[in-house]
């Protein structure tokens, strides 16, 4: 069943993913929606949390956001919404070292745009270890604890 999705995320979404791959065309290997507005639980207020994986990206946190700073703030101006994107480079999905944020992404998320199949087919390959690993969700701390570390 698919999480309903409020319209102003909605158009948010749509219209944010259009202007990514209209600037960065084949630089965009994927996007993935996750968090409140991918499982259905978002609020008028809530921001939409996007996990944008392309090619060539700078190496630093501040020089990634700034790349897409343009983009966001047309969608905050025009729907007052806030989009809330990590980018990542595909060599940053290690099946070695899986980054926590994916835990809560596999609770619920979107598959937005992934022609090659990049994004699937790494989930694929850590999904397994992270069973494996018996993750728990800390409600009231609002992290992932993994049995290894208990």
């Amino acid at each position: 069943m698919k999480p309903k999705i409020l319209e102003r995320h909605e158009k948010s979404i749509n219209e944010f993913v259009e202007m990514l791959l209209d600037k960065f065309k084949d630089r965009i290997a994927a996007i993935v929606l996750f968090g409140s507005v991918a499982k259905g639980t978002a609020k008028r207020t809530s921001d939409i949390d996007l996990l944008i994986i392309a090619h060539d990206v700078p190496k630093r946190m501040l020089d990634r956001e700034e790349m897409l700073a343009d983009e966001i703030m047309k969608i905050i101006k025009k729907h007052y919404v806030r989009i809330m994107p990590i980018l990542l480079e595909p060599q940053e999905l290690s099946t070695r070292y899986i980054n926590p944020l994916f835990y809560g992404m596999l609770t619920g998320y979107s598959v937005l745009y992934d022609p090659q199949k990049l994004w699937s087919n790494y989930l694929l390959k850590i999904k397994p270890r992270i069973l494996q690993k018996k993750p728990i969700y800390i409600e009231n701390e609002k992290r992932w604890q993994i049995a290894e570390m208990i």
